[in-house]
């Protein structure tokens, strides 16, 4: 049991996309968390799925590629201008909005 969760974390840890290849078909989960009934592993996705580990091996897993720092930078600062920024609202046009702040925000120097 022990040698199963070690290998569970490591080959799946929290947060890792995996590509999951079933019947021809691929679908993309993200590990979100672990389970342990009746004596046997489950992973927990975030889209809400639980996999058995023993089927999860079965299956063709192909790691996602990881993302470059660039893409990252990027996802980070659309996430901050599209959810944390105040200024849309200072705005009635987007025009205005985007020759006034966004133009001088230095978010965009992450992109």
């Amino acid at each position: 049991m022990v040698f199963e969760f070690s290998k569970l974390v490591r080959d799946y840890p929290i947060g890792r996309a995996v590509a999951i290849k079933t019947d021809g078909y691929i679908d993309t989960v993200r590990v979100s968390g672990y389970q342990f009934e009746n004596g046997t592993w489950y992973v927990d996705t975030e889209e809400g799925g639980i996999i058995l580990l023993s089927r999860l091996e079965q299956m063709e897993v192909k790691p996602d590629k990881p993302a470059s720092v660039r893409e990252i930078l990027s996802d980070v600062s659309k996430e901050i201008c599209d959810n944390y920024c105040r200024f849309p609202e200072c705005y009635e046009e987007e025009e205005e909005l985007h020759e006034q702040k966004c133009g001088r925000c230095p978010l965009n120097r992450l992109k």
